[in-house]
């Protein structure tokens, strides 16, 4: 017979396990390479691999967006990917990830891309400062 202690602590337990259930955890994966014929591919094994229960192709910077209940080891994850040889360039935790530093790029103006790059990397700094602080102070 359950005494009324028990069911109290029976009733948080399972009030944990449903929390843990409905929030979810969003990655972002991005992959060297994406080609159209290897898409479905990769979005079936990042299903496989991570208990995702949603996972789509962002068009804009060909990553893939995924939510799981799981917490993910990274590094473990990247390996199993690069074993169906997908190679990873990067997979972000949003929650609690940074954003990467911004990078220049090169579409032919230098003018126009060393004015983006400026603009981008004042916008990041501003919003990691102490991120900044510590990628300075370790040249």
């Amino acid at each position: 017979m359950l005494r009324p202690t028990n069911l109290f602590f029976l009733a948080i337990l399972l009030a944990g396990s449903v929390r843990a259930q409905t929030s979810d955890n969003h990655y972002q994966v991005k992959f060297h390479e994406v080609r159209a014929s290897s898409k479905a591919d990769m979005e079936s094994a990042l299903y496989k691999l991570t208990g995702a229960s949603q996972v789509s192709f962002n068009t804009s910077d060909s990553t893939f967006m995924l939510s799981t209940p799981r917490l993910l080891d990274k590094t473990v994850i990247a390996g199993k990917l690069q074993k169906h040889f997908f190679p990873v360039m990067s997979i972000r935790h949003l929650e609690t990830d940074i954003d990467p530093f911004p990078m220049m790029r090169n579409s032919g103006n230098a003018e126009a891309d060393a004015l983006q790059y400026e603009q981008e990397k004042d916008a990041w700094i501003k919003k990691y400062p102490d991120a900044y602080r510590k990628m300075v102070e370790n040249k």
